[in-house]
């Protein structure tokens, strides 16, 4: 396989563990729950 597409399966893991370490924080720590953040994700996505 070329290696761009490791590079690209290697970028969207990390662009996914750095959103559900945002979302343990803020959700799971802290308790909040706000439809501007999910918002925010799913744009990002």
């Amino acid at each position: 396989m070329d290696a761009s597409y490791h590079r690209h399966v290697m970028i969207l893991a990390l662009i996914f563990a750095i959103v559900a370490a945002s979302w343990d924080l803020s959700f799971g720590y802290g308790g909040l729950f706000s439809f501007a953040h999910v918002a925010l994700f799913a744009v990002g996505v």
